[in-house]
């Protein structure tokens, strides 16, 4: 299976999660711009700050994740272009991989996951990338979901 990424908007991005714009357009902050979720009294929240290298294209996505009981926020803080890629799930809860869809995402727009949404790992573009990432965990095996995929969705990306 092959998809080709298109860019980012919120409404295209709307039954996954919610976009963040890291821009405020004058001097001031703009309050509840995700649906932050946590699920489970034994949660805490997980602020994690990362650095990714970029990857050869096409991008080979071998595995998607969910968080089941949390939603999962990705802000930028020095990256150029990454790449989101999420599916729905059906009525198990497995990932319906052949709807799955891919975004290209700049250093403006952040994401937040609903939970339980099936997605591909974090994926830097161009350069080196930092964000921070928030999420709620246990240390439980439901902190994080995995399905390895029998075969690679191979996700293009227009320059």
């Amino acid at each position: 299976m092959r998809v080709t990424a298109k860019r980012l908007t919120a409404e295209a991005f709307a039954p996954f999660g919610q976009v963040i714009s890291t821009r405020v357009p004058s001097v001031g902050r703009r309050a509840h711009v995700a649906a932050l979720e946590n699920r489970r009294t034994t949660a805490t929240p997980n602020l994690a700050v990362s650095r990714l290298s970029p990857v050869p294209l096409p991008i080979r996505a071998m595995a998607l994740e969910r968080h089941p009981f949390s939603s999962q926020t990705f802000v930028p803080t020095d990256l150029a272009r990454y790449v989101v890629a999420v599916c729905p799930a059906d009525a198990d809860g497995e990932p319906l991989v052949e709807r799955l869809l891919a975004f290209v995402a700049d250093a403006t727009q952040g994401v937040n996951y609903a939970p339980g949404t099936w997605h591909h790992p974090m994926t830097v573009l161009d350069r080196p990338g930092e964000y921070v990432m928030l999420r709620w965990d246990d240390g439980g095996a439901a902190d994080t979901e995995w399905r390895h995929l029998n075969e690679p969705i191979l996700i293009d990306v227009p320059e």
